[in-house]
């Protein structure tokens, strides 16, 4: 749950808070309103600000130096608060099980939860939580079966 400390607080949320997509241990995910083709992860405890913070790291690392298709492998991340408490990323569609690719490359076989997956129409399948991506593999365009799981 979201903490709403005062009015103002509130209001902000109900301005730009749209539909809750998900949650987990450490975050909330909320579709951004101002703009539905982004999400925004809320974190809910330190745990929480250190993956929005590390995810924004990832993401801006991997924008700076790799490959195309390295970094359509990841659902972007437009900005992350400077505590970490909320991040602004790239809104995908989510799977029917069946449609998760039997494959994906070897840098993000770490933590193959389906949920941590998503979709982007022309670019496919896409990592939305990767806090557990394997930077050492991130040079191999080799590919390994998933262990998809719920």
């Amino acid at each position: 749950m979201i903490e709403k400390s005062t009015t103002e607080d509130l209001e902000l949320y109900e301005m730009t808070l749209g539909r809750k997509l998900g949650f987990g241990i450490h975050r909330d995910v909320y579709v951004f309103a101002p703009d539905q083709t982004k999400v925004i992860k809320i974190a809910t405890n330190d745990d929480g600000r250190k993956m929005n913070l590390l995810e924004d790291k990832i993401c801006d690392e991997i924008n700076s130096y790799a490959e195309k298709w390295q970094r359509d492998s990841l659902a972007h991340v437009y900005k992350c608060s400077s505590c970490g408490k909320y991040l602004l990323q790239e809104r995908t569609e989510q799977l029917p099980k069946d449609k998760y690719p039997e494959k994906i490359y070897s840098f993000l076989a770490s933590d193959t939860k389906y949920d941590n997956f998503g979709y982007i129409k022309g670019r496919g399948t896409v990592c939305i939580d990767y806090g557990c991506v394997d930077i050492l593999k991130l040079q191999s365009k080799r590919k390994v079966k998933a262990n998809w799981w719920s």
